[in-house]
């Protein structure tokens, strides 16, 4: 049944001279939105070239006034760097030197504290051997 409707409407020249006008109406439409479209597009586009041809002249300008103060921030850091690193190479050489000088004293003290037992041990034998005298002295005293 659509398809006799449909039939029906090709016969019919009314129809067509309508569809026809509503083509073309579409038509224009279409072809008025593209052009707005294009337009629109055109103007985005010239916009966006002038903001980054501004961009790009804020950023030269930043670089003619940043550039130096950035070049000097940088020999400043140069210079901290070297220093910082020659304070650390003398720290270093201290630490070193306080460590060996540390061992050194370890040792000596090691040394000593042997020392020192050894005559402990040596003390108390002395004692035992005046202990021993002295009692055999005793003993001696009373057999006489």
């Amino acid at each position: 049944e659509e398809l006799k409707k449909e039939k029906a409407g090709l016969s019919d020249p009314e129809v067509h001279h309508k569809r026809l006008a509503d083509a073309k109406e579409a038509s224009v439409y279409a072809c008025a939105k593209h052009e707005k479209l294009h337009t629109e597009w055109a103007e985005a586009a010239g916009a966006r070239a002038m903001i980054q041809e501004q961009l790009k002249q804020a950023e030269d300008e930043a670089s003619e006034v940043l550039g130096p103060q950035l070049q000097a921030a940088q020999a400043r850091a140069t210079v901290n760097e070297e220093a910082t690193k020659k304070v650390r190479q003398e720290l270093q050489a201290r630490f070193q030197e306080l460590e060996k000088r540390a061992r050194e004293f370890l040792q000596e003290w090691r040394s000593l504290e042997k020392k020192e037992q050894s005559l402990v041990l040596r003390q108390d034998r002395v004692d035992n051997s005046l202990r021993s005298e002295a009692d055999g002295r005793q003993g001696l005293r009373m057999e006489v």
